[in-house]
Formats: structure tokens, sequence, C-alpha cells
């Protein structure tokens, strides 16, 4: 599920490291890449949140369940970043990506 978007004026590719840097210091267990896409994975024990370029021009915070990780996740962004909350949430487009 599609929880938000996050609007930027810059190329996706300028608001990867400020995304990291947001995020890193709060969730220990973040991976990241950027090579055309770029991908954000946060997990905690069954939780994951996903933020990535992979389906849209812009990044996107996705999840597989409405979780409390989620929720963190996006208040962390919202200090931050402009976001725009999906309620309800919008079907993701890839959903066997969480498979």
């Amino acid at each position: 599920m599609i929880f938000a978007k996050i609007i930027y004026s810059d190329h996706s590719d300028e608001i990867h490291q400020p995304l990291v840097d947001c995020l890193q210091d709060k969730y220990p267990d973040l991976q990241c890449g950027h090579q055309g896409d770029s991908w954000i994975w946060i997990t905690e024990g069954d939780q994951k949140v996903e933020i990535d370029t992979f389906y849209a021009m812009y990044h996107e915070v996705r999840s597989a369940t409405d979780s409390p990780l989620v929720w963190s996740v996006l208040e962390q962004l919202d200090a931050d970043f402009d976001l725009v909350i999906i309620d309800p949430p919008e079907e993701d487009p890839a959903d066997t990506h969480y498979e």
C-alpha cells in the first residue's frame, strides 16, 4: 500500500541522501541504494517500510501493512519534507514486491 508521496521540486536524485540522512540515526535497520532509482528500506522485526522511486518519478512511502513503523517513519519524514498522506492508502501497483 502507498501511504504517502514526498513532494519536492528538485530531481529525485538530489533527494536521496537528504532522505537517508533524515532517517538513518533513528532507524538502525536501514538499507539503501541509488542507481537509476532511489530506494530506502527500513525494518523493525517483521515490519518493513519502503521509500522509493521504483514506480513513480518522486519518492513514495509504501508498506505491505498499516503498522506502527509506517506512522513512525511518516512522522520522522514530515519534520523535514513536504508529505502528502494518502488516506486511505492506495493499492500498490507492485503488490508482489512484498512477497
